[in-house]
């Protein structure tokens, strides 16, 4: 069956304009696209460099964008829009509790467990804590580096793996991943800001 032009040309745009899109998409995408970028970079799609430089930089540009909402605009954010990110006045406040104590640590532990369920909250903080700019974007850039290299170390893996896996059972292999991942992630989410918000 003939491929529709539009269609064809809306592929080779996408395939042309592939960085950019995934830099996009970071906006939205967290961990899922990251796994998701591993496995497609195992099967050709992209190259690691300028895939892990556009995951990164993505992130990064988020984390700045948060910062200068908590700088300006923080106090009015939480009382607007803080319950859409699961954000109180009450967690806002215990999260500026422990900026004043151990703001690199926390921006670190917030971006290598996945946010410890307060995610965008730790990052408005920084900014709101008047935090020197380059001080967190430092902290949050070795955290990128790391967590993103283990995000794609680990799709890339597992498209490894699904290779070896059986065609019969790939299926099933690869809802049940998803499913623990899934799983994974919300406990250890739930369990760290539980920790977080009782110290």
């Amino acid at each position: 069956m003939q491929i529709p032009a539009i269609v064809s040309y809306a592929i080779s745009l996408a395939v042309y304009l592939k960085y950019p899109i995934i830099f996009l998409a970071t906006t939205f995408g967290g961990p899922t696209l990251m796994l998701a970028s591993g496995f497609l970079l195992h099967e050709g799609a992209f190259e690691l460099i300028p895939l892990f430089l556009t995951l990164a930089l993505g992130e990064l540009t988020w984390d700045m964008g948060w910062y200068f909402v908590g700088y300006f605009y923080a106090d009015r954010f939480i009382a607007r829009s803080g319950r859409y990110f699961s954000v109180t006045p009450a967690v806002f406040d215990r999260i500026k509790s422990l900026f004043a104590k151990y703001h690199a640590v926390t921006l670190l532990g917030n971006k290598l467990l996945m946010g410890l369920g307060l995610g965008i909250a730790v990052l408005i903080t920084g900014g709101a804590t008047k935090v020197s700019f380059w001080k967190y974007m430092f902290v949050n850039a070795i955290g990128e580096v790391i967590w993103v290299s283990a995000m794609l170390y680990i799709g890339y893996s597992y498209a490894d793996l699904l290779v070896k896996v059986t065609e019969s059972l790939k299926i099933t292999f690869l809802i049940g991943t998803i499913l623990v991942a899934v799983l994974l992630g919300f406990g250890i989410s739930k369990y760290a800001r539980r920790k977080v918000l009782k110290q």
